[in-house]
């Protein structure tokens, strides 16, 4: 008697919620989860010019921001700590989106003091041309 085995096949429909989607770095390989968000730690409104494509982006015309906590590695921006290739856009890019998350803000008539930790994993990282750090005056602040 001869067997005959039949596999069946079903569909399966995914739902996902439109405020939350996964995604995966294309630099690190790391799956990451993405909030949809329309306004700043300040309240005020995201716009295009916000999107850095790392812990900001936007599709299909909403804004989703990378759900992860503490450090912000220069690898998600394209370093690649090898010491051949120029890291030196990648780290500028962390830094500048680090300090523009994370601005100072003047609440209730007192500054709410942003900060920031940029992560360099083991490399040697390659670096062509001046690395800007913007500092705020801390007279404004205190």
């Amino acid at each position: 008697m001869k067997k005959i085995l039949i596999f069946l096949v079903f569909p399966i429909f995914l739902s996902y919620s439109q405020d939350n989607i996964v995604k995966t770095d294309i630099n690190t390989k790391q799956t990451f989860n993405y909030e949809k968000v329309s306004r700043k730690f300040d309240g005020s409104l995201i716009s295009d010019i916000d999107v850095d494509g790392v812990l900001l982006i936007k599709l299909n015309g909403s804004f989703f921001k990378r759900n992860y906590e503490g450090l912000v590695n220069v690898k998600w921006f394209g370093a690649k700590g090898d010491g051949i290739n120029d890291d030196t856009k990648a780290i500028q890019n962390a830094i500048n989106v680090v300090y523009n998350l994370n601005k100072p803000v003047n609440q209730s008539g007192g500054w709410l003091i942003g900060s920031g930790v940029v992560y360099f994993s083991a490399g040697n990282y390659k670096v062509t041309n001046k690395i800007i750090i913007k500092l705020t005056n801390p007279s404004r602040i205190l």
